[in-house]
Protein backbone atom coordinates (compact mmCIF):
# COMPACT_ATOMS: atom_id res chain seq x y z
CA UNK A 1 0.00 0.00 0.00
CA UNK A 2 1.49 3.32 -1.00
CA UNK A 3 1.39 6.41 1.17
CA UNK A 4 -1.39 8.85 0.48
CA UNK A 5 -0.10 12.35 0.17
CA UNK A 6 -1.25 14.93 2.67
CA UNK A 7 -4.17 16.96 1.41
CA UNK A 8 -6.19 19.94 2.50
CA UNK A 9 -9.32 18.02 1.57
CA UNK A 10 -10.76 16.86 4.92
CA UNK A 11 -12.31 13.81 3.29
CA UNK A 12 -9.05 12.26 2.12
CA UNK A 13 -7.88 9.95 4.88
CA UNK A 14 -4.11 9.79 5.18
CA UNK A 15 -2.74 6.28 5.72
CA UNK A 16 0.94 5.43 6.00
CA UNK A 17 2.53 2.08 5.20
CA UNK A 18 3.56 1.62 8.82
CA UNK A 19 -0.02 2.07 10.03
CA UNK A 20 -1.29 -0.97 8.17
CA UNK A 21 0.05 -3.13 11.00
CA UNK A 22 -2.56 -1.65 13.33
CA UNK A 23 -5.39 -3.33 11.48
CA UNK A 24 -6.92 -6.76 10.97
CA UNK A 25 -6.96 -7.87 7.34
CA UNK A 26 -10.45 -6.95 6.04
CA UNK A 27 -10.61 -10.14 3.97
CA UNK A 28 -10.86 -12.09 7.27
CA UNK A 29 -10.04 -15.76 7.70
CA UNK A 30 -10.24 -18.05 5.86
CA UNK A 31 -10.98 -15.77 2.89
CA UNK A 32 -7.61 -14.01 2.69
CA UNK A 33 -5.90 -15.87 -0.19
CA UNK A 34 -2.43 -14.56 0.62
CA UNK A 35 -2.33 -14.63 4.41
CA UNK A 36 1.35 -15.64 4.34
CA UNK A 37 2.38 -12.60 2.29
CA UNK A 38 -0.54 -10.28 3.11
CA UNK A 39 0.65 -6.80 4.15
CA UNK A 40 -1.72 -6.88 7.12
CA UNK A 41 -0.14 -8.29 10.25
CA UNK A 42 -3.31 -9.56 11.92
CA UNK A 43 -5.70 -12.17 10.54
CA UNK A 44 -8.90 -13.02 12.40
CA UNK A 45 -12.30 -14.56 11.66
CA UNK A 46 -14.11 -11.42 12.86
CA UNK A 47 -13.51 -7.73 12.02
CA UNK A 48 -12.59 -7.08 15.66
CA UNK A 49 -10.39 -8.70 18.33
CA UNK A 50 -10.24 -7.95 22.07
CA UNK A 51 -6.91 -8.78 23.70
CA UNK A 52 -5.43 -8.51 27.18
CA UNK A 53 -2.08 -6.70 27.28
CA UNK A 54 0.82 -8.05 29.38
CA UNK A 55 -0.81 -11.32 30.36
CA UNK A 56 -0.62 -14.84 29.03
CA UNK A 57 -4.35 -15.47 29.59
CA UNK A 58 -6.27 -14.83 26.35
CA UNK A 59 -9.90 -13.80 26.04
CA UNK A 60 -12.23 -16.34 24.49
CA UNK A 61 -14.09 -15.54 21.29
CA UNK A 62 -17.39 -15.50 23.22
CA UNK A 63 -15.98 -13.01 25.74
CA UNK A 64 -14.74 -10.84 22.89
CA UNK A 65 -18.15 -10.94 21.23
CA UNK A 66 -19.87 -9.91 24.47
CA UNK A 67 -17.45 -7.01 24.97
CA UNK A 68 -17.99 -5.91 21.37
CA UNK A 69 -21.76 -5.89 21.85
CA UNK A 70 -21.45 -3.85 25.03
CA UNK A 71 -18.94 -1.46 23.47
CA UNK A 72 -21.30 -0.90 20.52
CA UNK A 73 -23.90 0.48 22.94
CA UNK A 74 -23.10 4.14 23.75
CA UNK A 75 -25.21 3.98 26.91
CA UNK A 76 -22.63 1.67 28.49
CA UNK A 77 -19.43 3.08 29.98
CA UNK A 78 -18.38 -0.22 31.52
CA UNK A 79 -18.23 -3.68 29.98
CA UNK A 80 -18.94 -6.65 32.23
CA UNK A 81 -17.77 -10.24 31.91
CA UNK A 82 -17.94 -13.01 34.49
CA UNK A 83 -14.19 -12.53 35.00
CA UNK A 84 -13.87 -8.74 35.21
CA UNK A 85 -15.33 -5.31 34.46
CA UNK A 86 -13.74 -3.02 31.87
CA UNK A 87 -13.81 0.78 31.75
CA UNK A 88 -14.40 1.60 28.08
CA UNK A 89 -12.93 5.10 28.45
CA UNK A 90 -9.53 4.05 29.81
CA UNK A 91 -9.68 0.44 28.54
CA UNK A 92 -8.52 -0.83 31.94
CA UNK A 93 -9.93 -3.51 34.24
CA UNK A 94 -11.66 -1.83 37.20
CA UNK A 95 -12.85 -4.93 39.08
CA UNK A 96 -11.86 -8.57 38.78
CA UNK A 97 -13.05 -11.97 39.98
CA UNK A 98 -10.09 -13.77 38.42
CA UNK A 99 -6.45 -13.46 39.52
CA UNK A 100 -5.40 -13.87 35.89
CA UNK A 101 -6.85 -10.41 35.20
CA UNK A 102 -5.52 -8.07 37.93
CA UNK A 103 -6.86 -4.56 38.46
CA UNK A 104 -5.42 -1.96 36.12
CA UNK A 105 -4.73 -4.46 33.35
CA UNK A 106 -5.01 -2.87 29.92
CA UNK A 107 -7.30 -4.26 27.23
CA UNK A 108 -6.71 -3.64 23.52
CA UNK A 109 -9.29 -3.68 20.73
CA UNK A 110 -8.04 -4.37 17.21
CA UNK A 111 -10.22 -3.97 14.15
CA UNK A 112 -10.22 -3.86 10.38
CA UNK A 113 -9.54 -0.46 8.73
CA UNK A 114 -12.41 2.00 8.76
CA UNK A 115 -14.72 2.44 5.80
CA UNK A 116 -13.07 5.78 5.08
CA UNK A 117 -9.75 4.03 4.52
CA UNK A 118 -11.14 0.97 2.71
CA UNK A 119 -14.51 2.02 1.27
CA UNK A 120 -14.77 -1.03 -0.99
CA UNK A 121 -14.14 -3.63 1.72
CA UNK A 122 -17.28 -5.37 3.00
CA UNK A 123 -15.65 -6.08 6.37
CA UNK A 124 -14.26 -2.58 6.92
CA UNK A 125 -15.12 -1.20 10.37
CA UNK A 126 -17.90 1.31 10.75
CA UNK A 127 -18.04 3.87 13.54
CA UNK A 128 -21.01 5.86 14.80
CA UNK A 129 -20.74 9.17 16.63
CA UNK A 130 -23.12 10.04 19.47
CA UNK A 131 -23.77 13.13 21.55
CA UNK A 132 -25.90 13.94 24.58
CA UNK A 133 -28.79 16.00 23.32
CA UNK A 134 -31.18 17.77 25.64
CA UNK A 135 -34.10 17.84 23.19
CA UNK A 136 -34.88 14.12 23.18
CA UNK A 137 -35.64 11.53 25.84
CA UNK A 138 -32.82 9.06 25.20
CA UNK A 139 -29.43 9.61 26.75
CA UNK A 140 -27.20 9.28 23.69
CA UNK A 141 -28.31 10.22 20.20
CA UNK A 142 -26.63 9.45 16.91
CA UNK A 143 -24.88 12.55 15.60
CA UNK A 144 -25.80 13.45 12.06
CA UNK A 145 -23.41 15.90 10.42
CA UNK A 146 -24.06 18.20 7.52
CA UNK A 147 -20.95 17.94 5.37
CA UNK A 148 -19.09 20.94 4.06
CA UNK A 149 -16.97 21.52 0.99
CA UNK A 150 -16.96 18.98 -1.82
CA UNK A 151 -16.97 15.75 0.16
CA UNK A 152 -19.04 12.96 -1.32
CA UNK A 153 -20.07 11.29 1.92
CA UNK A 154 -21.24 13.73 4.61
CA UNK A 155 -22.49 10.84 6.75
CA UNK A 156 -18.83 9.86 7.36
CA UNK A 157 -17.55 13.43 7.51
CA UNK A 158 -16.87 13.27 11.27
CA UNK A 159 -14.94 10.03 11.01
CA UNK A 160 -12.84 11.38 8.15
CA UNK A 161 -11.81 14.45 10.13
CA UNK A 162 -11.10 12.35 13.21
CA UNK A 163 -8.88 9.93 11.28
CA UNK A 164 -6.91 12.75 9.71
CA UNK A 165 -6.33 14.46 13.06
CA UNK A 166 -4.99 11.22 14.50
CA UNK A 167 -2.91 10.34 11.44
CA UNK A 168 -1.29 13.76 11.23
CA UNK A 169 0.03 13.55 14.78
CA UNK A 170 -1.50 16.87 15.73
CA UNK A 171 -0.67 18.38 19.14
CA UNK A 172 -3.40 18.17 21.78
CA UNK A 173 -4.48 21.78 21.20
CA UNK A 174 -5.08 21.20 17.47
CA UNK A 175 -7.89 18.67 17.62
CA UNK A 176 -10.81 21.07 17.37
CA UNK A 177 -12.90 21.18 14.22
CA UNK A 178 -16.12 23.00 13.31
CA UNK A 179 -19.20 21.22 11.95
CA UNK A 180 -22.88 21.73 11.33
CA UNK A 181 -25.04 19.04 12.92
CA UNK A 182 -28.77 18.34 12.91
CA UNK A 183 -30.92 18.41 16.03
CA UNK A 184 -34.60 17.66 16.55
CA UNK A 185 -36.92 18.58 13.67
CA UNK A 186 -33.84 18.87 11.44
CA UNK A 187 -32.74 22.24 12.85
CA UNK A 188 -29.05 22.97 12.32
CA UNK A 189 -26.43 23.72 14.98
CA UNK A 190 -22.99 25.15 14.28
CA UNK A 191 -20.67 23.41 16.72
CA UNK A 192 -17.01 22.98 17.62
CA UNK A 193 -15.87 19.46 18.38
CA UNK A 194 -12.68 18.67 20.26
CA UNK A 195 -11.52 15.22 19.16
CA UNK A 196 -9.02 15.02 22.02
CA UNK A 197 -11.44 15.82 24.86
CA UNK A 198 -14.42 14.36 22.97
CA UNK A 199 -16.50 17.43 23.78
CA UNK A 200 -18.89 19.49 21.69
CA UNK A 201 -19.71 23.16 22.20
CA UNK A 202 -22.18 25.51 20.53
CA UNK A 203 -21.95 29.22 19.90
CA UNK A 204 -23.65 31.14 22.70
CA UNK A 205 -24.07 28.03 24.87
CA UNK A 206 -21.61 27.67 27.78
CA UNK A 207 -22.44 23.99 28.26
CA UNK A 208 -20.09 21.29 26.99
CA UNK A 209 -21.75 18.24 25.45
CA UNK A 210 -20.06 14.86 25.71
CA UNK A 211 -19.34 12.94 22.51
CA UNK A 212 -18.76 9.22 22.00
CA UNK A 213 -17.39 7.20 19.11
CA UNK A 214 -18.49 3.58 19.09
CA UNK A 215 -18.36 0.74 16.53
CA UNK A 216 -21.53 -0.19 14.69
CA UNK A 217 -20.73 -3.92 14.67
CA UNK A 218 -23.94 -4.88 16.46
CA UNK A 219 -26.08 -1.84 15.70
CA UNK A 220 -28.76 -1.83 13.02
CA UNK A 221 -30.99 0.63 11.24
CA UNK A 222 -34.34 0.67 9.51
CA UNK A 223 -36.25 3.21 7.46
CA UNK A 224 -39.98 3.30 8.12
CA UNK A 225 -42.95 5.48 7.33
CA UNK A 226 -44.87 6.99 10.21
CA UNK A 227 -47.40 4.27 10.95
CA UNK A 228 -45.70 1.84 8.52
CA UNK A 229 -49.12 1.05 6.98
CA UNK A 230 -51.90 3.35 5.88
CA UNK A 231 -55.46 2.80 7.22
CA UNK A 232 -56.18 0.33 4.42
CA UNK A 233 -53.10 -1.74 5.22
CA UNK A 234 -51.19 -0.56 2.14
CA UNK A 235 -47.42 -0.46 2.31
CA UNK A 236 -46.24 2.94 1.21
CA UNK A 237 -42.51 2.65 0.93
CA UNK A 238 -41.14 2.03 -2.59
CA UNK A 239 -37.62 0.66 -1.92
CA UNK A 240 -35.88 -1.43 0.69
CA UNK A 241 -34.38 0.06 3.83
CA UNK A 242 -30.91 -1.01 2.71
CA UNK A 243 -31.33 0.69 -0.65
CA UNK A 244 -32.43 3.89 1.06
CA UNK A 245 -29.55 3.62 3.53
CA UNK A 246 -27.11 3.46 0.62
CA UNK A 247 -28.54 6.74 -0.72
CA UNK A 248 -28.31 8.24 2.78
CA UNK A 249 -24.68 7.22 3.31
CA UNK A 250 -23.67 8.40 -0.16
CA UNK A 251 -24.88 11.90 0.69
CA UNK A 252 -27.84 11.97 -1.70
CA UNK A 253 -30.46 14.53 -0.72
CA UNK A 254 -33.09 14.14 -3.45
CA UNK A 255 -33.79 11.31 -5.84
CA UNK A 256 -36.73 9.73 -7.67
CA UNK A 257 -37.65 6.10 -8.14
CA UNK A 258 -40.83 4.37 -9.35
CA UNK A 259 -42.89 7.59 -9.35
CA UNK A 260 -41.71 8.39 -5.83
CA UNK A 261 -39.69 11.52 -5.07
CA UNK A 262 -37.59 11.19 -1.91
CA UNK A 263 -36.15 14.12 0.06
CA UNK A 264 -33.75 12.95 2.75
CA UNK A 265 -33.22 16.46 4.10
CA UNK A 266 -36.86 16.90 5.06
CA UNK A 267 -37.43 13.16 5.66
CA UNK A 268 -40.38 12.82 3.31
CA UNK A 269 -41.31 11.35 -0.03
CA UNK A 270 -44.01 12.13 -2.56
CA UNK A 271 -46.17 9.31 -3.90
CA UNK A 272 -47.17 10.32 -7.43
CA UNK A 273 -48.69 7.00 -8.48
CA UNK A 274 -52.13 8.56 -8.09
CA UNK A 275 -53.30 12.14 -8.32
CA UNK A 276 -53.40 14.16 -6.23
CA UNK A 277 -49.94 13.14 -5.06
CA UNK A 278 -49.46 12.26 -1.38
CA UNK A 279 -46.65 13.42 0.91
CA UNK A 280 -45.55 10.78 3.44
CA UNK A 281 -43.15 11.36 6.32
CA UNK A 282 -40.36 8.84 6.92
CA UNK A 283 -37.82 8.34 9.67
CA UNK A 284 -34.53 6.52 10.14
CA UNK A 285 -34.43 4.23 13.17
CA UNK A 286 -30.92 3.49 14.40
CA UNK A 287 -31.12 0.80 17.06
CA UNK A 288 -28.36 0.50 19.62
CA UNK A 289 -27.31 -2.99 20.65
CA UNK A 290 -29.07 -2.78 24.01
CA UNK A 291 -32.38 -2.04 22.29
CA UNK A 292 -32.19 -4.92 19.83
CA UNK A 293 -33.84 -8.27 20.05
CA UNK A 294 -31.18 -10.97 19.93
CA UNK A 295 -31.76 -13.00 16.78
CA UNK A 296 -28.56 -15.02 16.37
CA UNK A 297 -29.70 -18.44 17.54
CA UNK A 298 -33.43 -18.84 17.99
CA UNK A 299 -34.76 -17.03 14.91
CA UNK A 300 -34.31 -17.54 11.15
CA UNK A 301 -30.92 -16.46 9.83
CA UNK A 302 -32.61 -14.23 7.25
CA UNK A 303 -34.19 -12.02 9.93
CA UNK A 304 -32.81 -8.55 10.54
CA UNK A 305 -32.32 -7.15 14.02
CA UNK A 306 -35.42 -5.35 15.30
CA UNK A 307 -36.34 -3.20 18.30
CA UNK A 308 -37.71 -4.97 21.35
CA UNK A 309 -40.58 -2.49 21.58
CA UNK A 310 -42.18 -3.55 18.27
CA UNK A 311 -44.66 -6.45 18.09
CA UNK A 312 -43.79 -7.05 14.47
CA UNK A 313 -41.65 -5.48 11.77
CA UNK A 314 -41.80 -5.97 8.01
CA UNK A 315 -38.77 -5.71 5.74
CA UNK A 316 -38.54 -5.56 1.98
CA UNK A 317 -36.77 -8.59 0.52
CA UNK A 318 -34.47 -7.45 -2.32
CA UNK A 319 -34.52 -9.14 -5.70
CA UNK A 320 -31.69 -11.46 -6.72
CA UNK A 321 -31.39 -12.89 -3.20
CA UNK A 322 -31.91 -16.55 -2.30
CA UNK A 323 -34.90 -15.58 -0.21
CA UNK A 324 -36.57 -13.73 -3.09
CA UNK A 325 -35.75 -16.52 -5.55
CA UNK A 326 -37.36 -19.11 -3.25
CA UNK A 327 -40.65 -17.20 -3.18
CA UNK A 328 -40.46 -16.37 -6.89
CA UNK A 329 -40.31 -20.08 -7.76
CA UNK A 330 -43.43 -20.75 -5.70
CA UNK A 331 -45.53 -18.13 -7.52
CA UNK A 332 -44.14 -18.75 -11.03
CA UNK A 333 -45.17 -17.68 -13.67
CA UNK A 334 -46.66 -14.68 -11.84
CA UNK A 335 -44.53 -11.57 -11.47
CA UNK A 336 -43.76 -10.30 -7.97
CA UNK A 337 -44.07 -6.54 -7.62
CA UNK A 338 -42.80 -6.47 -4.02
CA UNK A 339 -41.98 -8.98 -1.30
CA UNK A 340 -41.97 -8.24 2.42
CA UNK A 341 -40.78 -10.51 5.21
CA UNK A 342 -42.86 -10.50 8.42
CA UNK A 343 -40.89 -10.68 11.66
CA UNK A 344 -43.08 -11.36 14.69
CA UNK A 345 -41.04 -13.05 17.43
CA UNK A 346 -44.06 -14.01 19.57
CA UNK A 347 -45.89 -15.66 16.65
CA UNK A 348 -42.72 -17.45 15.57
CA UNK A 349 -42.12 -18.92 19.04
CA UNK A 350 -45.78 -19.96 19.35
CA UNK A 351 -45.53 -21.71 15.99
CA UNK A 352 -42.42 -23.63 17.09
CA UNK A 353 -44.12 -24.73 20.32
CA UNK A 354 -47.20 -25.98 18.45
CA UNK A 355 -45.00 -27.70 15.88
CA UNK A 356 -43.15 -29.59 18.61
CA UNK A 357 -46.46 -30.59 20.21
CA UNK A 358 -48.00 -31.75 16.91
CA UNK A 359 -44.87 -33.74 16.01
CA UNK A 360 -45.20 -35.59 19.32
CA UNK A 361 -48.92 -36.20 18.71
CA UNK A 362 -48.21 -37.56 15.22
CA UNK A 363 -45.53 -39.91 16.56
CA UNK A 364 -48.10 -41.46 18.92
CA UNK A 365 -50.45 -42.49 16.10
CA UNK A 366 -49.40 -45.15 13.62
CA UNK A 367 -49.45 -44.01 10.01
CA UNK A 368 -49.79 -40.29 10.82
CA UNK A 369 -47.04 -37.88 9.82
CA UNK A 370 -46.72 -34.13 10.11
CA UNK A 371 -45.67 -32.09 7.07
CA UNK A 372 -44.60 -28.46 6.91
CA UNK A 373 -45.86 -26.88 3.68
CA UNK A 374 -45.59 -23.45 2.08
CA UNK A 375 -49.17 -22.37 1.31
CA UNK A 376 -50.96 -19.15 0.36
CA UNK A 377 -53.71 -17.20 2.10
CA UNK A 378 -55.65 -14.38 0.46
CA UNK A 379 -57.40 -11.59 2.35
CA UNK A 380 -58.38 -7.95 2.02
CA UNK A 381 -55.75 -5.29 2.69
CA UNK A 382 -57.65 -4.04 5.73
CA UNK A 383 -56.85 -7.33 7.53
CA UNK A 384 -53.12 -7.42 6.80
CA UNK A 385 -51.85 -5.44 9.77
CA UNK A 386 -53.94 -7.38 12.31
CA UNK A 387 -52.74 -10.71 10.89
CA UNK A 388 -49.13 -9.54 11.10
CA UNK A 389 -49.68 -8.61 14.76
CA UNK A 390 -51.73 -11.57 16.04
CA UNK A 391 -51.52 -14.31 13.39
CA UNK A 392 -54.68 -15.85 11.88
CA UNK A 393 -57.75 -16.45 14.03
CA UNK A 394 -59.28 -19.86 13.12
CA UNK A 395 -62.65 -18.83 14.56
CA UNK A 396 -62.93 -16.03 11.99
CA UNK A 397 -61.30 -17.67 8.98
CA UNK A 398 -63.41 -19.24 6.28
CA UNK A 399 -66.04 -16.51 6.50
CA UNK A 400 -65.34 -15.43 2.91
CA UNK A 401 -66.45 -18.81 1.51
CA UNK A 402 -68.90 -19.90 4.18
CA UNK A 403 -66.48 -22.42 5.71
CA UNK A 404 -67.21 -24.80 2.83
CA UNK A 405 -64.53 -27.29 3.85
CA UNK A 406 -64.81 -26.93 7.62
CA UNK A 407 -64.04 -24.45 10.38
CA UNK A 408 -60.49 -23.16 10.62
CA UNK A 409 -57.92 -21.09 8.77
CA UNK A 410 -57.93 -21.61 5.00
CA UNK A 411 -54.82 -22.04 2.85
CA UNK A 412 -54.20 -23.09 -0.73
CA UNK A 413 -51.30 -24.29 -2.83
CA UNK A 414 -52.71 -22.40 -5.85
CA UNK A 415 -51.63 -18.77 -5.73
CA UNK A 416 -54.35 -17.72 -8.19
CA UNK A 417 -56.99 -18.98 -5.75
CA UNK A 418 -55.51 -16.90 -2.93
CA UNK A 419 -55.38 -13.81 -5.15
CA UNK A 420 -59.12 -14.16 -5.68
CA UNK A 421 -59.68 -13.12 -2.06
CA UNK A 422 -57.36 -10.09 -2.17
CA UNK A 423 -58.03 -6.52 -3.29
CA UNK A 424 -58.26 -6.01 -7.04
CA UNK A 425 -56.12 -2.86 -6.91
CA UNK A 426 -53.30 -4.20 -4.74
CA UNK A 427 -53.43 -8.01 -5.03
CA UNK A 428 -51.48 -9.04 -1.92
CA UNK A 429 -51.39 -12.55 -0.46
CA UNK A 430 -49.64 -14.18 2.47
CA UNK A 431 -47.12 -16.97 1.95
CA UNK A 432 -47.21 -19.08 5.10
CA UNK A 433 -45.66 -22.08 6.74
CA UNK A 434 -48.48 -24.51 7.51
CA UNK A 435 -48.37 -27.72 9.54
CA UNK A 436 -50.39 -30.38 7.69
CA UNK A 437 -51.37 -33.51 9.59
CA UNK A 438 -53.75 -36.36 8.79
CA UNK A 439 -55.90 -35.28 5.84
CA UNK A 440 -59.67 -35.71 6.03
CA UNK A 441 -62.46 -34.31 3.87
CA UNK A 442 -63.85 -31.21 5.49
CA UNK A 443 -67.56 -30.67 6.09
CA UNK A 444 -69.23 -27.29 5.74
CA UNK A 445 -69.20 -25.31 8.96
CA UNK A 446 -67.83 -28.16 11.10
CA UNK A 447 -64.65 -28.85 13.04
CA UNK A 448 -62.95 -32.24 12.57
CA UNK A 449 -64.38 -35.13 14.65
CA UNK A 450 -63.12 -35.03 18.22
CA UNK A 451 -62.47 -38.78 18.23
CA UNK A 452 -59.66 -38.51 15.66
CA UNK A 453 -56.23 -38.82 17.24
CA UNK A 454 -53.21 -36.85 16.18
CA UNK A 455 -52.98 -33.62 14.15
CA UNK A 456 -55.75 -33.21 11.56
CA UNK A 457 -56.02 -31.01 8.47
CA UNK A 458 -59.25 -30.76 6.48
CA UNK A 459 -58.92 -30.69 2.68
CA UNK A 460 -61.13 -30.43 -0.39
CA UNK A 461 -59.77 -33.57 -2.06
CA UNK A 462 -57.88 -36.48 -0.51
CA UNK A 463 -55.96 -37.42 -3.66
CA UNK A 464 -54.98 -33.98 -4.94
CA UNK A 465 -55.91 -31.32 -2.38
CA UNK A 466 -55.75 -27.62 -3.22
CA UNK A 467 -57.48 -26.31 -0.09
CA UNK A 468 -56.10 -26.93 3.41
CA UNK A 469 -58.00 -25.99 6.58
CA UNK A 470 -56.29 -25.96 9.98
CA UNK A 471 -58.51 -25.55 13.06
CA UNK A 472 -55.66 -25.27 15.57
CA UNK A 473 -54.33 -21.83 16.41
CA UNK A 474 -50.63 -21.15 15.68
CA UNK A 475 -50.33 -24.27 13.49
CA UNK A 476 -49.41 -21.79 10.74
CA UNK A 477 -47.11 -18.81 10.43
CA UNK A 478 -47.46 -15.92 7.96
CA UNK A 479 -43.90 -15.40 6.69
CA UNK A 480 -44.20 -13.13 3.65
CA UNK A 481 -46.55 -10.63 2.04
CA UNK A 482 -46.35 -11.08 -1.72
CA UNK A 483 -47.66 -8.22 -3.84
CA UNK A 484 -48.53 -8.74 -7.49
CA UNK A 485 -49.38 -6.20 -10.19
CA UNK A 486 -53.03 -5.04 -9.94
CA UNK A 487 -55.71 -7.16 -11.59
CA UNK A 488 -56.18 -10.88 -11.82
Amino acid sequence: MSDKAASSDPTSVIVKDTEIYKYICPSLLPSCPTSSICPYKFHEVTPYKWEVIDTTTPLSQDDGKLLEKQYSNPDLNVGSLSKFSLDFTTMTITSSEDDSFPLGTKIMRKSTPTRNICPDEVNASGWTWYWQRDDIAVNWSEMEVKGGGNETCPFQYLEQNYQNCKSNGNPDDDFERKFTIFGAKRQEYRVSLDFNKMELSMAGDPEKYQVKRRPDTFNRFNWVTFGDLDPDGNFRFPITARELESYFISGAKNFSINKFSVNLDTREFIDARKMPAKMVRIRREAFKSGQLLELENSYPSTWYAMPKSRIFVTFNVPKFTQEFDMVEKKVYPLEIMSLRRIQNPASYKSYLRIKERMEWEASCVEGVTLEEKWLFHGTKDVNIKLICETNFDPTLSGSANGATHGRGTYFTNVVATARGYSNLTSSRVFLCRVLVGRKILGERGKFPPFALCGPVTMVDNLDNPTVFVNPRIHSFLPEYIVEFPPGR
